[in-house]
């Protein structure tokens, strides 16, 4: 599977059970990425994307999910579920936010490998890095 997750510049993903920050041109990057592919995902998280498009939305859908799928994650523990990935992207805002919930990033070691890393302007915040993990 495919996780796809936002974060801060220290890794925060919520405060106070809410979103650090959004971003529409992020949500026009992951449902370029899917192409028609489904992307599952928690209810929460579905207000995020216009609707008529390819989300399906699961309270249990990092459990369920199964090899090739794409899942965007804001608010899950993650430690519990990338042993089932092969792909992590992350979407990193240029600024620190107020956070209590942070991506387990230093999970991303061997056997993971940094692929790719791009900088974009977004429509909310000036610069956008998104890092690619495979393995």
């Amino acid at each position: 599977m495919t996780v796809i997750v936002c974060i801060d510049v220290c890794n925060g993903m919520l405060f106070h059970n809410r979103r650090v920050s959004a971003d529409r041109v992020v949500i026009e990057k992951i449902l370029a990425l899917a192409a028609d592919a489904p992307i599952l995902m928690c209810p929460y998280s579905a207000g995020l994307f216009p609707q008529g498009t390819n989300i399906v939305t699961s309270d249990d859908y990092l459990k369920t999910a199964g090899p090739g799928q794409i899942c965007f994650a804001e608010s899950e523990d993650l430690v519990l579920y990338l042993n089932k990935a092969r792909q992590v992207i992350l979407f990193q805002w240029n600024r620190q936010y107020p956070s209590d919930v942070k991506f387990p990033k230093h999970l991303l070691q061997a056997p993971w490998k940094l692929v790719s890393v791009t900088d974009f302007p977004g429509h909310s915040h000036d610069q956008i890095t998104q890092e690619v993990y495979v393995v």
